[in-house]
C-alpha cells in the first residue's frame, strides 16, 4: 500500500538516516551506536544475574565467569544484530522496490531484524526474555503501544473501571492457570505464584504466614517503586533529594502488592475453611478480589503484564502437547519488534514509555532524526 507519494518517492537519506546520504556509512554509525545502547541496557541485568549466581555458589567460580562473558558478547551482538539490520532491510527493500510502502518501511524491516533472536543461546533466551519481560520487553512495550493506539483512535475506551474490571477477571483466570499447571513455566515472570496446595488447620499459624507474607510483598512492591524512579532520574540519589524517593507513587506500589497477596491469600482461607478442603477452583474468586487492589495502583503496564503470563501458561500447556517444534518465541520476538518500531515511527505519541526509551537508547535518539523525516515529507504525526 503507498501510503503517500511524497514518502513512497523519498530517498533512504530522507527518512531513515537523514544524518548522512550514505547507506554504508549510516549502518556502520548505526552499528557503533546500537552497540553502546544495547550494552546500557543489557549487561547490567547480566551482571545482576552474574553476581546473584555468585551469591549461590559462595565465592568466584572460573565456570560461571566464562558463561557470563559468553553471555555478553552474544547479548550485545543481538542487540546490535536488532538496530543495524533493521536499517539495512530498510534500506535494501526501498532499493529493491524503487520506493517506500507502508509495511515495507518499518514493519517488514522490524521483523526480519528480530531473526536476530537465535543468536541467543536457548538458556540465555530465558533469560534475557524474563528480565525484558520486567523491564524493557518488545512483547509488553508492543503490546502496551498497539492498545493506546487503538485507544487513541476511539476504538477502545479506556478508564479505571474498565481496566481494574479486566485486570480482576484476567487475575482469577492467571490464579487458576498457574495452580492447576503441571508444568513449570520459565518465562512466568508475574510478582506472585500461589501455592500449589495450602494447609489451612491451623489457623494462628497461617494467620502468621498471611501478615509475613503481607509484609514482604509490600517491600518488594516499595522496592519496583524505588527501581521505577531511579530509571527515571538517578540524581534522587543525592541526599538532598532522597526523601522523593519515598513519595506517594513509590508507596502506592507498596500498597498494592501487599494488599494484593493479603486479599488472596485471606480469600483461599476463608474458602478453605468454610469448605474444608483446599480446592484450585478457589483460585478464581480469591484472584478476581485480589485485583480490586489494581485500583490502588492503576497501570497499563500491570494489566498487560497479567494478560501476557496468562496467555504463556496457556500456550505452554498447548505447546507441551502438540507446537513444540514451533519456534513461537522467535515468532513472537519478530512481530514485536515489527509493531513497536512500526508505531514508534508512525504513532510516537501512542508508543509506550517504556517502549519509546528503549528505542531512544539503543538508536542513540536516531529514531527521533526518522519521525522527523516523516514530518518533513508532511507526513501526519500522532
Amino acid at each position: 500500500m503507498v501510503f503517500s507519494k511524497n514518502i513512497a518517492r523519498a530517498s533512504c537519506a530522507d527518512i531513515l538516516h537523514p544524518w548522512t546520504q550514505n547507506c554504508s556509512l549510516a549502518h556502520r554509525t548505526m552499528m557503533r551506536t546500537s552497540l553502546l545502547g544495547s550494552s546500557k541496557l543489557l549487561v547490567p541485568l547480566i551482571l545482576v544475574d552474574y553476581l546473584l549466581k555468585l551469591r549461590k555458589k559462595k565465592g568466584f567460580n572460573k565456570d560461571i565467569t566464562r558463561e557470563t562473558i559468553i553471555n555478553i558478547i552474544r547479548s550485545l551482538t543481538m542487540g546490535m544484530c536488532i538496530t543495524t539490520s533493521f536499517l539495512i532491510y530498510s534500506c535494501t527493500l526501498r532499493n529493491l522496490l524503487g520506493r517506500f510502502t507502508h509495511p515495507t518501511i518499518v514493519f517488514i524491516p522490524g521483523f526480519l531484524s528480530g531473526l536476530s533472536y537465535v543468536i541467543l543461546q536457548p538458556k540465555m533466551k530465558v533469560q534475557i526474555f524474563t528480565a525484558l519481560c520486567n523491564a524493557v520487553s518488545h512483547q509488553y512495550s508492543a503490546l502496551e503501544s498497539v492498545v493506546l493506539r487503538t485507544s487513541r483512535s476511539g476504538l477502545l475506551c479506556l478508564n479505571i473501571y474498565i481496566e481494574t474490571l479486566f485486570f480482576m477477571i484476567t487475575n482469577a483466570c492467571l490464579m487458576y492457570a498457574v495452580k492447576t499447571s503441571k508444568f513449570e513455566n520459565p518465562k512466568y515472570t508475574w510478582f506472585f505464584k500461589p501455592d500449589k496446595c495450602q494447609q489451612t488447620d491451623k489457623e494462628q499459624v497461617f494467620l502468621k504466614t498471611i501478615f509475613k507474607k503481607t509484609i514482604n510483598y509490600f517491600g518488594l512492591g516499595l522496592s519496583f517503586g524505588i527501581l521505577r524512579m531511579l530509571i527515571k532520574d538517578v540524581s534522587i540519589l543525592a541526599p538532598r533529594n532522597i526523601h522523593k524517593m519515598f513519595d506517594m507513587s513509590t508507596l502506592r506500589s507498596g500498597i498494592f502488592t501487599g494488599s494484593y497477596v493479603a486479599v488472596y491469600e485471606f480469600t483461599i482461607y476463608i474458602l478453605n475453611r468454610y469448605f474444608q478442603k483446599d480446592q484450585s477452583i478457589h483460585a478464581l474468586p480469591a484472584g478476581f478480589l485480589a485485583g480490586l487492589s489494581y485500583a490502588i495502583s492503576p497501570s497499563l503496564t500491570i494489566n498487560l503484564s497479567a494478560f501476557i503470563n496468562l496467555i504463556q501458561i496457556m500456550y505452554n500447556r498447548i505447546d507441551v502437547v502438540s507446537f513444540r517444534h514451533i519456534p513461537m518465541d522467535t515468532i513472537v520476538f519478530c512481530l514485536s519488534v515489527g509493531v513497536l518500531y512500526h508505531i514508534q515511527l508512525f504513532y510516537p505519541r501512542s508508543t509506550s514509555k517504556v517502549g519509546s526509551k528503549y528505542i531512544k537508547m539503543v538508536t542513540g535518539k536516531r529514531s527521533n532524526l526518522m519521525i522527523e523525516g516523516l514530518k518533513k515529507m508532511n507526513y501526519n504525526i500522532y
